[in-house]
């Protein structure tokens, strides 16, 4: 088991510096960016990496969103709401009505997220958002990765 970040990047081959150096949409938004990678704990890795070197970026909220992700498609989900919680902070209905459903099917409050489905899916203008939240609403006893992926 890696247990030091010097370790990691060892054994991963990640080229640090093409990441961490990458303006905040290039790393997020970029075919070269964190989206390129295949690896889920590379994934994980680099976007903590960049959190951690540009803290307050003009797309932290998202990144705190896939940070979550990260944590969700490995079942958990603790740490995941706890990152996509942070995504909240941008104030923005249709994103921060995408978030708040996804986390009610994390934390499988059927009751939470039906309640709340009808007020604040509307809202949601993403038809790729719209898929998931309805996989969700249609699934909610499979995994996160499970209607994330179909």
């Amino acid at each position: 088991m890696i247990t030091k970040i010097s370790e990691y990047i060892t054994e991963s081959n990640l080229d640090i510096r093409h990441f961490l150096n990458m303006t905040p949409f290039e790393f997020d938004q970029s075919e070269n960016g964190w989206r390129s990678l295949e690896n889920e704990n590379d994934i994980f890795f680099i976007i903590d990496l960049y959190l951690k070197k540009h803290p307050n970026n003009e797309l932290s909220n998202i990144m705190f969103f896939h940070q979550g992700q990260s944590y969700a498609v490995n079942n958990d989900y603790k740490n995941a709401i706890i990152n996509m919680e942070k995504s909240l902070e941008n104030n923005d209905k249709d994103w921060n009505s995408y978030v708040i459903l996804t986390i009610y099917f994390l934390k499988q409050n059927f009751k939470l997220f039906i309640d709340n489905y009808k007020k604040l899916y509307k809202n949601i203008s993403f038809d790729n958002n719209k898929k998931i939240i309805n996989n969700m609403k249609q699934n909610f006893n499979l995994s996160y990765i499970d209607v994330y992926s179909m």
